[in-house]
């Protein structure tokens, strides 16, 4: 598994479009992966579900006066960032990769920081008797706080709600242009409301603790949700 740092130029107008836009997010990080890649089962899929890629965006200072800007990407693979670099001249200032062998044991302490998109899913019976599934955000701190808790109880792992710092960073956008033959130009806005959690944890299952860190935690994947950053306490 590999960690990448990818610090931002905050000089260029291009970044703050990136850092406003989550599809720009996906792409931009994405670019650092071959496309093509097949899952463990033979199957052709995108490269972030066959490279395993999570990833995060972090800014320091006010929303007036950005300082500092950079993404944190977790994959399976290792990046390409000279690609992307290529590909979107002046936006990176460094970049650093590193591989990580990380084991887990039931009853370890860990700082963390996760970005997630608490939801909730209902199923409402039409007239015609049908199932209709509807996703529903979850937006007060008690909710949100209950969503981590059903998601850590089959995750592994469990908290400390008296040190949990739950973080509203409201809803992030972006434009999502097809390209694909008949849809050329045709337009999908996306949505998703994010939070940030941080706070300290205990594995209380090791196997199941690994693949949620391995394969993120809820949904947003693709927006820059789920990935589950630590440091040993």
């Amino acid at each position: 598994m590999f960690l990448s740092k990818v610090t931002l130029n905050l000089r260029r107008h291009r970044t703050a479009f990136l850092l406003a836009d989550l599809y720009a997010q996906h792409r931009f990080v994405m670019s650092a992966f071959p496309d093509g890649l097949l899952t463990e089962a033979g199957q052709k899929a995108g490269a972030q579900q066959s490279a395993g890629v999570l990833y995060r965006t972090e800014t320091g200072g006010t929303d007036e006066r950005l300082q500092s800007a950079f993404l944190l990407v977790q994959s399976e693979l290792e990046p390409d960032w000279e690609r992307v670099a290529e590909l979107h001249p002046d936006l990176i200032c460094a970049s650093l990769a590193k591989e990580l062998r990380l084991t887990f044991a039931e009853g370890e302490l860990y700082r963390f920081r996760l970005r997630a998109s608490p939801t909730i899913c209902y199923t409402n019976r039409g007239e015609d008797g049908v199932r209709h599934p509807r996703r529903s955000g979850l937006f007060t701190e008690p909710e949100q706080k209950a969503w981590l808790d059903r998601i850590a109880q089959r995750s592994g792992f469990e908290f400390d709600p008296n040190r949990l710092l739950v973080t509203p960073l409201n809803r992030r956008e972006g434009e999502k242009v097809e390209n694909k033959a008949g849809d050329e130009g045709r337009r999908e806005h996306i949505r998703c409301f994010q939070v940030d959690f941080d706070g300290v944890l205990t594995v209380t299952e090791a196997s199941a603790f690994m693949e949620a860190f391995l394969k993120g935690v809820g949904r947003g994947k693709a927006w820059g949700c789920g990935l589950l950053s630590l440091a040993k306490v």
